[in-house]
């Protein structure tokens, strides 16, 4: 009996591992999609006050 009860804990172990590594995993994934668009995006220029200040002169 032992060793079966032994072996349904170890089972539950093994999904709760593999359910964290397919979490990670995914995670992993979209913070990779993420940074490359973050990166891959055109940026505009953003006025400096003193720019600003010089062109109302």
């Amino acid at each position: 009996m032992e060793v079966a009860y032994s072996h349904a804990q170890n089972q539950r172990l093994l999904k709760q591992r593999n359910l964290l590594l397919l979490a990670a995993s995914a995670l992993a994934v979209l913070a990779a999609i993420l940074l490359l668009i973050g990166f891959s995006r055109d940026r505009e220029p953003v006025p400096q006050r003193a720019a600003l200040s010089q062109a109302r002169a």
